[in-house]
């Protein structure tokens, strides 16, 4: 009779360690849970800028590390109009000079008509030159 009270004894006392394992078990996972909520909160501004910054480099990879400045930026487009092999050329100085002499007094669109091919050619840059592509 002695070893099945010990024994039921023994149950109990191991049913209570079980279940203050699993509350502690609990306490410890609720703590771990705000402490990483705690940690969020405290670096939130430090994971929003590397985010950020994270957009800008993937933004400035598209445009091929050249970032667009509006006094600065050098706007360039391609004629395959007036020229045979097509030139790149500023868009700023076409519409400054070339406009009005390629578009008003221009016989036929498809036509290569020199005074306009020459206006162009002097809007030629260095930096649009470099945008040509090797075929």
């Amino acid at each position: 009779m002695r070893t099945v009270l010990n024994d039921s004894k023994n149950m109990l006392n191991l049913k209570k360690i079980i279940y203050y394992k699993k509350a502690q078990s609990t306490l410890e996972y609720i703590t771990f849970i705000v402490f990483i909520l705690g940690a969020l909160l405290v670096f939130q501004k430090y994971i929003a800028r590397s985010l950020v910054g994270r957009w800008k480099t993937a933004g400035d990879g598209l445009g091929s590390e050249r970032i667009y400045d509006p006094q600065k930026s050098i706007e360039c487009a391609f004629d395959f109009v007036q020229h045979d092999p097509g030139i790149w050329y500023d868009t700023a100085c076409y519409k400054a000079a070339c406009v009005d002499l390629c578009l008003t007094n221009i016989p036929d669109i498809k036509e290569v008509y020199p005074p306009c091919r020459d206006c162009i050619n002097s809007c030629r840059t260095s930096f649009c030159e470099g945008n040509e592509r090797s075929e």
